[in-house]
């Protein structure tokens, strides 16, 4: 059986996969580190159809865009 993230854990997963979005410099280390236990297939999907469709156009801007049903937010 598959694990489904709560919505909380995917705006979470949303908020830390989008810091690779934005000008700063990018600790991937930091980043597979808050990660690690979500399943690949899941961070895929969370990756490339959720955060890199908000994020992808506007890679040298830091810009707060609200994640879908939560409070928290995608750095892009």
């Amino acid at each position: 059986m598959e694990y489904v993230l709560s919505p909380h854990e995917r705006a979470r997963i949303r908020a830390v996969l989008s810091e690779a979005f934005n000008d700063l410099p990018v600790d991937y280390d930091y980043l597979a580190e808050q990660v690690k236990d979500v399943d690949p297939k899941v961070l895929h999907e969370i990756l490339y159809y959720e955060v890199a469709p908000l994020c992808f156009s506007n890679p040298v801007s830091y810009t707060h865009l609200r994640a879908h049903e939560t409070d928290s937010y995608l750095v892009c």
